[in-house]
């Protein structure tokens, strides 16, 4: 997927833009803004997968979990909406790109854990 000039519009909240750009059938369950980028769980066909929007330069670029966005810094609260990586019917392939991601993500948040617990 390639990039669209597209940027939340003033005042949209995360979870709206989301709503304008993904198709009619997804369903936005939870976002968090991040400088940059957008995390969100999604439910599409009864299985919720992660999105990350890449926002750089007025321009959006929208990726699944499974295309392994390179942007770790998803909250937990997200990662505990996600649906197990067996339900979602992708090829092995996918399956493994969005494990890693997800694997990435717990050690961000683990890192961020030890850091706090460190400086206590």
């Amino acid at each position: 997927m390639g990039w669209d000039s597209d940027t939340p519009e003033r005042g949209e909240n995360a979870a709206d833009f989301l709503r304008r750009r993904l198709l009619p059938d997804c369903e936005v369950i939870d976002t968090h803004r991040l400088p940059g980028c957008i995390y969100a769980a999604v439910r599409r066909n009864g299985v919720t997968t992660a999105l990350v929007a890449i926002l750089e330069h007025g321009m959006v670029k929208i990726l699944g979990e499974e295309s392994q966005p390179y942007y770790y810094d998803c909250p937990q609260r997200i990662l505990d909406l996600l649906s197990p990586l067996s339900s979602t019917g992708w090829m092995d392939y996918y399956i493994l790109e969005a494990a890693e991601w997800r694997l990435q993500c717990a050690r961000v948040l683990e890192q961020k854990a030890e850091r706090k617990f460190a400086s206590a």
